[in-house]
């Protein structure tokens, strides 16, 4: 025996399947926060490791300074450019969050 829903089971069905939505959008959006703060991680490690290779001269670059200045210039840029993303993404001001918004409506 079949039993239609009331439009009360309907709006609470729709408010779980919501819910889960945006529960399943902010792990996804943790996950890949996490990712990129551990690829800003490497690269400031990185970037510490050259530093120190030089100072204890472990490393030469005497005919190569051009070449660690463009390196560490890109690797700056890449974690300020990574952490302007994230922060922008995570954080994002009201026409960013309409944008967010809608993308998330679109895909329901």
């Amino acid at each position: 025996m079949e039993t239609n829903p009331t439009k009360k089971d309907l709006v609470k069905i729709q408010r779980i399947v919501e819910l889960k939505g945006k529960q399943n959008y902010f792990e996804i959006k943790n996950f890949w926060a996490r990712i990129i703060a551990v690829f800003i991680a490497l690269i400031i490690l990185f970037q510490i490791v050259i530093t120190f290779f030089i100072g204890f001269n472990l490393l030469n670059f005497d005919n190569y300074k051009t070449f660690l200045h463009i390196v560490m210039g890109e690797n700056f840029f890449q974690v300020v450019g990574m952490g302007y993303i994230v922060a922008n993404h995570l954080f994002p001001n009201k026409k960013n969050e309409t944008i967010h918004q809608n993308k998330i409506s679109a895909t329901d």
